[in-house]
């Protein structure tokens, strides 16, 4: 039997959100009778909440939605690299390509394979840690990362973090200009923006858990996002199966 890995986070009322996005709630909407029988429930939440995909629409408007996504290019083998140590627990971590330098021909195989490159921060354990907003002070990525990964083809990029970029709680121009850069969306604007179909992952959980090479077998990702109409994202089902294949060479090294 298949292995399968669950890469997805739980959706509760207890989950960091992006600042201002709606939370979510789900309340019975029917229930007849008591008892056994009959649960409906009305469902509130962002076409960003929890483990979800950014669509090209989701920053221009005239870029491809959601549920004109082929479900073709959600699926297929990743590269994941883990840069846990590198982070280690540090708010806001700016992670630049000279960070990712070592890594490179990792990410050229991934743009010469399914084109996925996944990156472990480590940050998904507070992802229901509500008691703080350490989730909202996750590493994020520069502009210059995003212009490198396009340079070597990626098509999915994904993270275990809220944001590939960083979190606002409070508007980042102003004071922060200088040291955070006048675009505070740059990677978004690079990938989504760079024409075709590129894609962003976020809030993905136990990347570590497909880490690990077994002799004979790979590691296939898939990212099932609802078939929402003219929408900009969706929250998905995210998971890998391990099947019998030619194993694709991923990172094994931690930074």
């Amino acid at each position: 039997m298949s292995k399968i890995v669950d890469l997805t986070h739980t959706l509760t009322s207890k989950i960091h959100i992006y600042p201002e996005d709606p939370k979510f709630s789900a309340k019975p909407a029917c229930q007849f009778p008591k008892g056994d029988g009959i649960r409906v429930h009305a469902l509130r939440l962002g076409t960003h909440t929890g483990t979800h995909i950014d669509a090209p629409y989701h920053f221009y408007k005239r870029g491809m939605k959601v549920d004109e996504v082929p479900l073709e290019w959600l699926i297929g083998r990743p590269v994941v690299i883990d840069i846990s140590s590198l982070v280690r627990g540090t708010d806001r971590f700016r992670v630049e390509w000279e960070h990712l330098e070592q890594f490179e021909d990792e990410i050229q195989r991934a743009g010469e394979g399914d084109k996925i490159l996944l990156i472990r921060t480590g940050w998904d354990t507070w992802f229901s840690w509500t008691r703080s907003d350490t989730y909202l002070h996750h590493p994020y990525f520069t502009g210059d990362v995003a212009a490198k990964l396009l340079e070597h083809g990626i098509r999915i990029f994904g993270v275990d973090t809220l944001n590939p970029e960083r979190t606002c709680l409070e508007p980042v121009w102003g004071e922060d200009t200088e040291r955070y850069g006048e675009d505070p969306f740059a990677l978004h604007h690079a990938i989504l923006g760079s024409g075709g179909l590129k894609l962003i992952v976020e809030n993905l959980a136990n990347l570590q858990e497909i880490m690990e090479e077994t002799p004979g077998k790979e590691w296939i990702v898939h990212f099932v996002p609802l078939k929402l109409g003219g929408l900009d994202g969706s929250p998905i089902r995210a998971y890998a199966i391990q099947q019998v294949g030619t194993p694709v060479s991923r990172s094994r090294r931690h930074f």
